[in-house]
């Protein structure tokens, strides 16, 4: 979700209500409530209001909670787009929606501009190209004896190059962990 997302909820009225919630395929508290109505493109549901169309996400916090949620992020607990439950709904800034998205492997891959602003979240086993975890680079170093345990034999067992190995010794590589 882009952060242009994030406008300003118009006032809604009385109709607009009744026709959200009538779009609203609601079950039992812990359930997710679909969204009916139309969808974008990336499965979140979507309604006009105000001539301009608005994440139906949003409107289901506002109406729940009464708080217009701009200029923050609504995101959802149960990882499901068109979920309109409010129990399933938070606030979160840009940087938490991206952080949600990546914890929840959504976002691996930073093929677009998000990897250039944050690339922070594409290091280590976040990174596509990554071939060792967070664990197997602490295991790497804690077991490199230099004249002991050699570089090629760690490389080897792992399936890296020693230059990694080296990398990850040295902390020119992995350096945030």
């Amino acid at each position: 979700m882009a952060a242009t997302d994030c406008k300003p909820l118009p006032q809604f009225t009385q109709e607009q209500i009744i026709g959200f919630h009538a779009r609203v395929q609601k079950g039992a508290p812990v359930e997710c409530w679909p969204w009916t109505g139309r969808p974008d493109s990336y499965g979140y549901g979507q309604m006009k209001l105000a001539g301009r169309s608005h994440l139906v996400h949003r409107v289901a916090y506002f109406l729940a909670t009464g708080i217009d949620p701009a200029p923050l992020h609504v995101l959802h607990s149960c990882d499901n787009p068109p979920c309109c439950n409010p129990a399933h709904l938070f606030t979160g800034t840009h940087q938490q929606n991206i952080a949600d998205a990546v914890r929840k492997g959504r976002m691996r891959k930073p093929d677009n501009i998000l990897g250039r602003i944050h690339p922070e979240l594409f290091a280590g086993e976040n990174s596509p190209s990554s071939k060792l975890t967070n664990e197997q680079v602490l295991e790497i170093r804690a077991r490199y004896i230099p004249w002991v345990v050699s570089r090629a034999m760690l490389a080897k067992e792992f399936g890296v190059s020693p230059m990694c190995i080296a990398g990850i010794v040295n902390r020119t590589r992995w350096k945030h962990i």
